[in-house]
């Protein structure tokens, strides 16, 4: 990169070499994942369909949320178990679920207070 100032290049380089890190985390959270069961990827995170209101563990979907802030609201375009349509896919917090979802985890045996 001769001739090129040093304040241009490394935002680039550090903004590449911080996006592969990020990239090669996941995927060894998630190996990791695939062999040990004891493992949870997205501890506490649920999938919500926004039509039939089905709950379903993000891990259990593939899903990888670590440090993520419990109060932001987060959706996505996936197809429902239930509805087996493309819909629009809430991703909540253990904390954001009204008791009766609770209540309907824990008969279910995915517990999140366990």
């Amino acid at each position: 990169m001769a001739g090129v100032p040093w304040w241009v290049w490394m935002p680039v380089v550090t903004g590449v070499v911080s996006l592969a890190s990020i990239v090669l985390l996941i995927f060894a959270i998630k190996r990791r994942a695939a062999t040990d069961p004891n493992l949870d990827p997205a501890p506490g995170w649920y999938l919500r369909c926004g039509r039939c209101g089905t709950l379903r563990s993000l891990a259990s979907a593939g899903g990888v949320r670590i440090g993520a802030n419990r109060n932001a609201e987060k959706a996505t375009l996936g197809r429902c178990s239930t509805c087996r349509k493309m819909r629009i896919i809430q991703i909540i917090h253990e904390d954001r679920l009204s008791p009766q979802e609770r209540a309907g985890l824990a008969d279910a045996g995915d517990d999140p207070e366990a």
